[in-house]
């Protein structure tokens, strides 16, 4: 997971990555203890936002990043419009048991 989110918006290229949750409560947590530790302590901690979503916890849906590349969280719920509205060529899914 961490490797398809640094490889698709820090490392080679500024796009979106899409990381797919079972529901958004998990997104908070995913994104303070897993993802969050992992880029403070990597060569990418720069580009973390200064202010507004991601900067200083709290509820997440989408991290923009400082050079323009976007981390937007997604749940397994909801309807397929409200999925269509947001798209990107890189998609993460973690916990895919409770994606149904």
């Amino acid at each position: 997971m961490i490797n398809g989110i640094l490889h698709g918006s820090l490392q080679f290229s500024v796009e979106t990555v899409i990381l797919g949750v079972p529901d958004m409560e998990m997104a908070s947590d995913k994104w303070q203890l897993d993802i969050l530790p992992v880029i403070e302590r990597s060569r990418f901690r720069d580009l973390l936002p200064k202010r507004g979503a991601g900067s200083r916890g709290g509820r997440v849906e989408t991290i923009h990043f400082r050079h323009g590349a976007t981390l937007k969280f997604m749940s397994g719920g909801g309807s397929d419009k409200s999925r269509a509205g947001f798209t990107s060529r890189v998609v993460v899914i973690t916990e895919t048991d409770g994606m149904d």
